[in-house]
C-alpha cells in the first residue's frame, strides 16, 4: 500500500528503496515507447515530421538511427525517474501520515488523500524538471544536447536560468492530478480486489502479522491496481504532458 498505514509492515524506507528500484526498471522497460511518444508529440514541431501512427514513427527511427536512439536520454532519464519516484513516494508518506493523525472526518479524507498525491507530485515536477529539459532535448536533438554537461550548457545558452524551466506550468498541472489520480485510484482499486479475496483469518498465512492478506494476492492486487491507476491517470492528464512537452523543445531546437 502506498502512503502511510498504521501498523504497517513496511518502513518508510523500504517503500522508498522499493519504488526506486521499480522506477529504474519501468524507465528501462518503456524508454523505447517513450522515446515514440515525444517525438510523435513533437512532430509539428520538427522540419522531418515523422508520421501520426506511432509504427511508422517507429520504423522510421529505426531506419535512420538505428536501435539506439531507442535509449537516447536514457542514463539522465534513470537520474529522472529516481529523483522523482523518491521524492513523490517521501512527500505522500509525510502527508498522508499528516492526514491520518489529524482530526479529519473520515468522509473528507479520500478527497485529502488526493490533495497529498497532488502535492507530492507537484514537489517532483518542481525538483525534476531541469532534468527534463535536458532529457527531453537530448532524445530529440541528440548531437546538440550530447552529454549532460554540454546539453545543459546548451539549455542555459538558449535562454539562461529559465530555460531550464519551460514548461514547468504544465508541468505542475500534469504531475500534481497525475499522481494524486494515480495514488488515490491505486488505493481505491487495491482494496477492491483485495475485498473480494480471502483473507488469512485462518492463521495458515506465512508472512507478517501486520498484512491479512496472503502476499500472492496482494501482487495480484497491486499489479492490477497500478496498471487501471497509471492508465487513468495518463489518460485524464494527457494533454498538459503534450503542452509540456511542446514547450520543453520550443527553445533553439
Amino acid at each position: 500500500m502506498v502512503g502511510y498505514q498504521q501498523n504497517d509492515t513496511m518502513t518508510p524506507h523500504q517503500k522508498l528503496i522499493a519504488g526506486c528500484i521499480s522506477g529504474v526498471t519501468t524507465r528501462f522497460i518503456t524508454q523505447p515507447l517513450d522515446v515514440v511518444k515525444i517525438r510523435t508529440q513533437l512532430q509539428k514541431k520538427q522540419s522531418h515530421a515523422y508520421s501520426d501512427k506511432w509504427f511508422s514513427t517507429t520504423r522510421k527511427i529505426f531506419a535512420e538511427e538505428g536501435i539506439t536512439a531507442f535509449w537516447h536520454g536514457h542514463n539522465l532519464g534513470q537520474i529522472h525517474s529516481i529523483l522523482s519516484v523518491s521524492s513523490q513516494f517521501y512527500v505522500y508518506e509525510l502527508s498522508t501520515k499528516f492526514v491520518s493523525n489529524a482530526s479529519i472526518d473520515d468522509k473528507f479524507k479520500p478527497f485529502m488523500m488526493f490533495c497529498c498525491g497532488s502535492f507530492a507530485g507537484g514537489c517532483s515536477a518542481a525538483l525534476v524538471i531541469p532534468l527534463e529539459v535536458v532529457r527531453v532535448r537530448q532524445m530529440i536533438v541528440k548531437e546538440q544536447y550530447r552529454g549532460f554537461f554540454n546539453g545543459a550548457k546548451k539549455v542555459y545558452k538558449s535562454g539562461g536560468i529559465f530555460a531550464f524551466y519551460e514548461g514547468l506550468s504544465a508541468s505542475l498541472l500534469q504531475m500534481g492530478p497525475a499522481v494524486g489520480i494515480s495514488f488515490s485510484v491505486f488505493r481505491m482499486v487495491q482494496q477492491g480486489i483485495l475485498h473480494y479475496l480471502s483473507d488469512c483469518s485462518a492463521g495458515d498465512c506465512k508472512h507478517a502479522p501486520g498484512n491479512v492478506h496472503r502476499p500472492e494476492y496482494l501482487v495480484v492486487a497491486s499489479t492490477l491496481a497500478g496498471s487501471v491507476s497509471g492508465f487513468v491517470s495518463k489518460s485524464l492528464t494527457y494533454p498538459f504532458d503534450l503542452a509540456k512537452r511542446r514547450l520543453q523543445i520550443a527553445v533553439d531546437s
